[in-house]
């Protein structure tokens, strides 16, 4: 195990990571000694949920550990401990484990107030809540039907991908960020994994990211990649073309990069 990684998947890791497993541990694989009274996430570092919740530790910077786990082979202690068996998990230091991406995350807010992602303002939240809900049910499931097809369904699906990322753009509108923030806020943070992922992906099934129908969004996407939390949980292009592709291939490879 190491302590406040770098990965050799680009980002640096941030000095509130005070411990990361340095493999995907799987089952047969000892459960590693944990810092006692810290956060422990269970993630896995190509996963876009477990990301979420990554972004929300580093924007907060809060001290924590992480335990990336083989999602084919699960270790049995993990299993013990997580009733769904999925990431992000996270153990808080009672023993108590949360989780799904968005209640960890919505539970990290409120539990840690400082550098808060929700504005006071409740008609702010609930657009903002909105914007997550549409990329949960709109863009997330267009952007995986692009593998889940071939010949002209592809084409049609990424033409469908494209038309939800239009929307998505209209939503920002002309602000910064999203609900009208000037500052990252929970919206922006909750739908930025796939954001990441949007181009090699695109690349990795043959077409192109329109970026001329998309300015607005490309431009957030511009200032996304300069903050905190996002270089700071980040994998580079290359690396998630060499994962993607080995998922495709019912090979999952989680470490080497």
């Amino acid at each position: 195990y190491r302590q406040a990684p770098k990965a050799g998947t680009g980002s640096s890791r941030g000095k509130n990571v005070l411990m990361e497993t340095a493999k995907h541990l799987e089952s047969g694989e000892p459960e590693p000694q944990l810092k006692p009274n810290l956060l422990t996430l269970y993630s896995m570092r190509f996963c876009p949920f477990a990301q979420r919740t990554r972004l929300v530790l580093q924007h907060k910077q809060l001290p924590h550990q992480i335990v990336n786990l083989n999602l084919v082979r699960k270790p049995d202690w993990f299993l013990a401990k997580s009733a769904s068996g999925k990431v992000p998990a996270l153990l808080e230091p009672d023993g108590s484990v949360l989780e799904d991406s968005l209640v960890t995350s919505r539970h990290l807010e409120e539990a840690h107030r400082e550098s808060a992602l929700y504005p006071s303002n409740a008609d702010k939240r609930a657009q903002m809540d909105g914007v997550i809900a549409q990329m949960g049910e709109k863009v997330i499931p267009a952007f995986y039907k692009l593998f889940g097809v071939s010949g002209d369904e592809k084409k049609a699906a990424f033409e469908q991908l494209v038309t939800e990322l239009e929307s998505m753009q209209s939503a920002l509108g002309d602000s910064k960020f999203f609900a009208g923030s000037e500052s990252v806020q929970m919206a922006d943070l909750m739908i930025w994994p796939w954001f990441e992922r949007l181009k090699p992906s695109c690349s990795l099934a043959g077409f192109q990211v329109p970026e001329e129908r998309l300015k607005s969004l490309m431009s957030w996407m511009g200032r996304m990649e300069q903050q905190r939390a996002v270089l700071e949980t980040r994998n580079t292009d290359e690396a998630h073309v060499e994962f993607t592709r080995s998922l495709l291939a019912n090979q999952p490879k989680y470490d080497g990069y």
